[in-house]
């Protein structure tokens, strides 16, 4: 693993290839632990004794109408409130993040 540092500003490029999530843009908050994902239809489910979700993402700014649909494995699961102030089950997943050209 390459384990030199980079610089990344506060807006980057980024894609997540295991999610075959292909470029957009990402807000970097490097106060945030851990990284937040923008979703919608989330939806948990089993495969294979696996807990699992399935997630869309809108992987153009301010296109409503391109999603992309993926599906990880959850790693841990979390209660907490959403900016309404509204109780959520957050899924967090482990998957590669892809910044900037290759």
């Amino acid at each position: 693993m390459n384990k030199s540092l980079i610089t990344v500003g506060w807006r980057e490029w980024v894609s997540f290839p295991n999610l075959d999530l292909p470029w957009l843009i990402a807000k970097i908050d490097s106060d945030r632990q851990p990284s937040i994902l923008h979703t919608f239809l989330t939806k948990p489910f089993e495969k294979n004794g696996q807990a699992m979700v399935r997630f869309g993402v809108h992987s153009h700014q301010n296109d409503r109408d391109t999603a992309v649909l993926c599906e990880a494995s959850i790693i841990e699961e979390h209660n907490g409130y959403n900016a309404d102030g509204e109780k959520e089950s957050y899924s967090f997943i482990e998957t590669t993040l892809q910044i900037g050209a290759n």
